[in-house]
């Protein structure tokens, strides 16, 4: 693996032009802010929606629909995005007391976005208006089925727009104002809900999730959603949210979301023959405890079984013969809702692209993976014919092909394969290198105070170097790797819960570099550093 030392050569500048201290002025170097960036740190200002006109078009046939009793479907994605952006809309046009229904499709039969069979079932059924969110600028078809029936379709979706759609009110975050030009499908359905009923608190903590979970630019109008979403649900705890922890905490951060919450979300999309994401949007919306704390186990129950799913699947992918410089690998076990999981997880390890298919009868279908310097778009332009459909950009792709046509595909991308470089393609990692003296806890504290972080604005990996080993251990029922060492003045505490046969190479080192995520953990009244470690020499 290559690491790769982000630049803090302004960190001293910024230290000083800003009087913060150097382990904040390190961060505000390695993410390259800008003066204008800097202000939104250090002077954060507070979530206004935005009042502008689309927004009002898409109201005021809201409105319209409710005054005339017109039946209102809301259509969204399967997604952490899609479903809380679904919520926010229904649970706003429920508190307008309008009919509102509301569909998310079956990843695996209907697949990806509002479909033309759906408009004709919900007209069947007297659905006369219908808003499409997180999806909507690739449903051309559905789109113009609705318009051939004389019946009314808004588009809230952030997806890239490739060619005109034919609704009758398009709201992209492009045509907004600057401050609302990343937000995701749930900040544009925020800024709706806001515009139709006001502020509820419930609502900017979903948008606040999805903005998380859907990985967006942590600037502007979804840095100030983020803020105070986190804030509202740190102090009304709502109940539909707590039930998905696995453990309670103290304090909700971007973190616990990224890694408790919205996995939870997606779980259901991805095991969609085991359960229906509608059901999802439902329990978005429930305030009944009953219903709560029964769907909530089910969820968690479900994410338990997902986790169990993919390392099954990593364990019989690794079991697998390895050959050439792409992976292609196919098994009757494979399950098509976990397979860009384990495509990335192999990706990673083997510093190779990988492409992980699951069986599906006459076809495979499946997920690709790349790494750093190979894009996957240029190693597959030759043999995507081959394929029923293909989608993605440089690092991940989603694929589908005939089963007869799989010795084509690999002898095709084989090909393209020998062609790479693969002495200069193989997995980065950018870290922000510390050394002792650059870090204390004081000074820690005082970094977290510019928070949430996320794209644009990363708390990278960091990486340290030469810190002395006092002793080792194995903990846990998977006998995780932990080293107890000094690094300057401060005790260091390293945990390692992906290996990949690494720790076994240290275990008796006396020194180690270590690239990993810091943390700092309370015990008994204590602070406590932690490095969980992703790379150790």
């Amino acid at each position: 693996m290559k690491i790769i030392e982000l630049s803090s050569e302004s960190a001293s500048e910024y230290q000083l032009n800003y009087h913060v201290n150097p382990l904040v002025g390190k961060l505000f170097s390695v993410n390259q802010c800008t003066p204008e960036q800097v202000l939104e740190l250090m002077d954060p200002q507070p979530f206004i929606p935005s009042q502008h006109e689309l927004f009002r078009n898409v109201a005021d046939l809201i409105l319209k629909a409710a005054a005339s009793k017109e039946k209102i479907m809301v259509c969204g994605d399967y997604d952490a995005d899609g479903l809380c952006a679904t919520a926010i809309v229904v649970s706003a046009l429920r508190k307008l007391k309008c009919d509102v229904g509301f569909y998310i499709p079956d990843r695996f039969n209907e697949g990806y976005g509002l479909s033309k069979e759906t408009v004709i079932k919900a007209a069947e059924r007297g659905y006369t208006l219908f808003i499409t969110v997180d999806n909507g600028v690739s449903a051309y078809e559905a789109i113009d089925e609705i318009r051939a029936l004389g019946l009314t379709s808004c588009v809230l979706d952030h997806h890239e727009i490739t060619e005109p759609i034919h609704c009758d009110v398009l709201v992209h975050p492009t045509l907004l104002e600057h401050d609302y030009r990343s937000l995701c499908g749930s900040g544009l359905a925020l800024q709706l809900a806001e515009m139709l009923i006001g502020e509820e608190p419930y609502l900017s903590v979903l948008a606040s999730i999805a903005t998380i979970g859907d990985m967006v630019e942590m600037w502007g109008s979804n840095r100030k959603i983020v803020r105070k979403g986190l804030k509202l649900l740190n102090e009304n705890h709502f109940p539909v949210i707590q039930a998905l922890l696995d453990k309670q905490v103290d304090h909700f951060d971007e973190e616990t979301i990224a890694f408790q919450i919205v996995p939870k979300l997606n779980v259901v999309g991805r095991l969609a023959d085991q359960a229906n994401a509608n059901r999802v949007v439902d329990y978005l919306c429930s305030d009944a405890v009953r219903d709560i704390e029964a769907t909530s186990t089910q969820i968690k129950e479900l994410n338990t079984q997902r986790r169990q799913i993919s390392a099954d699947m990593y364990e019989t992918a690794k079991l697998m013969k390895q050959e050439g410089n792409v992976l292609i690998l196919t098994h009757h076990s494979f399950h098509e809702g976990v397979v860009g999981i384990t495509a990335g997880r192999l990706a990673k390890e083997f510093g190779r692209p990988v492409f992980v298919l699951a069986d599906k009868g006459d076809t495979y279908k499946g997920s690709a993976r790349s790494v750093a310097d190979v894009d996957l778009r240029t190693l597959t332009q030759d043999v995507q014919r081959y394929c029923i459909r293909y989608g993605g950009h440089a690092m991940a792709a989603g694929l589908e092909i005939r089963k007869e046509d799989l010795d084509k595909f690999k002898s095709g991308l084989n090909s393209a394969a020998d062609l790479v470089d693969w002495q200069s393609a193989q997995d980065t990692v950018t870290v922000m290198s510390l050394s002792p003296q650059e870090f204390s806890m004081k000074d820690y504290a005082e970094l977290q105070e510019y928070a949430p972080f996320g794209q644009g604005f990363m708390f990278p990996l960091v990486y340290l170097k030469e810190i002395k080993v006092n002793g080792f251990s194995r903990i846990g029922a998977k006998k995780f790797p932990k080293w107890l060492t000094q690094w300057g003045n401060q005790a260091v505490e390293v945990l390692m819960f992906q290996e990949n046969g690494q720790s076994s190479l240290y275990e008796k080192s006396l020194m180690l570099n270590v690239v990993g995520k810091l943390k700092i953990e309370t015990f008994r009244g204590r602070e406590k550093l932690t490095i969980i470690a992703e790379v150790i020499s």
